[in-house]
């Protein structure tokens, strides 16, 4: 046994020392050597073992990062429930919106907003601006298609005033507090009062 032990230690010597001062070829070792300084390596200790992790594919990459409520896009709003809280906010100011398509010059309205205590009524129609074109692109399907692309406005003092995307992304105000009441559009029922079947009112007031 020590014979063969002191032979294959040898012919490593050999291999790694002297070869490489001569030729570059590679060398193969017998399988007896390579048997026998597995063997022995496998008598170490538990804790004196090396050992080396390979990492591809599967959880060796960095974690992504999950998005947080403030990257997460807004919960897209029910047009019933925003009309049943437009008139829970009566008694509040209710202020005419619209959209312009791009390319025109013309407003067209589309109907009405509210703010809890007159507060932030741009909120309001940033906020509800998708049941904005919604409604509009039933009003009017000739001149606003799903495509178009458009602004949001509101008819303030006279005149009408664009309101950007931005308003509505803010934290400290809720969907709750604000409501929209289209123009009554008879073709499909939306913002319509009845009575035994028939409209008797376009808007709740």
């Amino acid at each position: 046994m020590a014979s063969s032990l002191n032979l294959c230690i040898a012919m490593l010597a050999y291999a790694l020392i002297i070869l490489p001062a001569f030729s570059y070829t590679a060398v193969t070792l017998p399988k007896t050597f390579l048997k026998s300084a597995h063997e022995k390596g496998s008598m170490l200790p538990h804790g004196r073992r090396q050992s080396t992790v390979l990492m591809a594919g599967f959880g060796g990459g960095p974690k992504s990062k999950k998005k947080t409520k403030k990257d997460a896009p807004p919960t897209p709003l029910k047009a019933k429930q925003q009309w049943d809280r437009y008139e829970g906010l009566k008694g509040t100011t209710k202020h005419t919106v619209g959209v312009r398509v791009d390319g025109s010059e013309d407003w067209m309205k589309v109907g009405f907003v509210r703010s809890k205590g007159d507060a932030f009524p741009e909120y309001a129609v940033s906020r509800q601006r998708a049941l904005i074109a919604s409604h509009a692109r039933r009003l009017s399907p000739l001149t606003v298609s799903p495509k178009s692309s458009m602004e949001w406005g509101m008819f303030v003092d006279d005149e009408w005033q664009s309101i950007s995307k931005n308003e509505g992304n803010r934290d400290d105000i809720s969907e709750k507090d604000v409501g929209f009441e289209g123009y009554c559009d008879p073709n499909t029922g939306y913002y319509c009062h009845y009575k035994d079947g028939k409209i008797v009112s376009q808007l709740s007031g």
